[in-house]
């Protein structure tokens, strides 16, 4: 990796070996994403084909830590397989890692690089809802609007998400269905933000293009609302709350579910079911469903 002065240009140092594959904590092997956490003052790597994230000081450029298994890969909290793009939210302290093999964006704590949470299937399964992947590249988050974007390659889109929820926002791109128009991707491989004039940049790799987006708020076509608010059960005793989620938007939208923030405690878990209008349940239990255009869904 090599480090230049952002204002002359000039060549500052060299982390790893020129030429030279490596295991070492000093070195890589085929480096694809490099992020700078300026709040911890630390210079991450994605080191791809050792299968490990490198952390190194931002000042000294010494050898900090590495998150993974050097050499190793794995799926499974804080592992990786094949990690292509790497990016730090500065509002959320999280290091956002495009774990690409494995069909996910791993979020890890910045300060401790302790596993937060995941977005893509938690079985490292490709697949093409909207909270899924097939060969993420790159991730960059968004400071603007509190957003994480992911160029999602093989289903030719950018995705974005809430970064403080993870929960889906939008899609640039025709999932699943290449193309050359100016709306449509073909094999995104890198995504970032221009935080001045409010654009997205996605290199668009197989119609050798930068594609150019405006980053305008995107609409809030669906909107929930649960109740009660709160209640208290005894340790050990399911509580039942209702949430009903509603689809204002003109398209349907798929893998609509429901689940907990990162910000759960350890060991809580939930499960839903879709109800009627008279609250009876129907469907399957924890099961994602489609949502129509000017719909609604009940779930308890």
């Amino acid at each position: 990796m090599q480090i230049f002065n952002a204002a002359t240009l000039a060549y500052v140092a060299t982390i790893g070996t020129t030429g030279t594959q490596q295991t070492t904590n000093a070195g890589f092997h085929l480096p694809t994403g490099v992020a700078y956490d300026p709040v911890n003052n630390q210079i991450l790597v994605a080191d791809q084909d050792n299968d490990r994230v490198q952390v190194f000081d931002g000042s000294s450029f010494a050898y900090v830590a590495t998150i993974g298994q050097t050499g190793i890969s794995e799926l499974g909290p804080g592992v990786f397989s094949f990690p292509a793009g790497i990016d730090v939210d500065t509002v959320n302290n999280h290091i956002l890692v495009a774990d690409q093999n494995n069909s996910q964006v791993q979020i890890l704590d910045s300060g401790t690089f302790t596993f937060v949470g995941v977005i893509g299937d938690p079985g490292g399964n490709p697949g093409t809802g909207n909270t899924e992947f097939n060969q993420p590249n790159d991730v960059t988050f968004d400071p603007v609007n509190d957003r994480i974007l992911v160029a999602d390659f093989d289903n030719n889109r950018v995705q974005i998400y809430d970064a403080a929820s993870f929960g889906y926002l939008g899609t640039i791109g025709e999932s699943g269905m290449p193309g050359s128009t100016n709306a449509e991707l073909d094999g995104p491989a890198s995504v970032t933000i221009d935080k001045v004039n409010g654009q997205v940049f996605v290199v668009d790799s197989v119609n050798q293009r930068v594609q150019v987006f405006s980053q305008q708020p995107l609409p809030a076509s669906l909107v929930s609302a649960v109740l009660p608010g709160s209640r208290s059960v005894e340790i050990g005793t399911a509580a039942t709350v209702f949430s009903t989620m509603l689809n204002s938007g003109s398209t349907s939208l798929a893998d609509c579910q429901i689940g907990l923030p990162a910000t759960a405690p350890a060991g809580l878990t939930l499960g839903y079911q879709t109800t009627n209008a008279g609250n009876q349940l129907t469907g399957r239990p924890t099961r994602r469903s489609r949502l129509p255009a000017m719909a609604r869904r009940t779930s308890c």
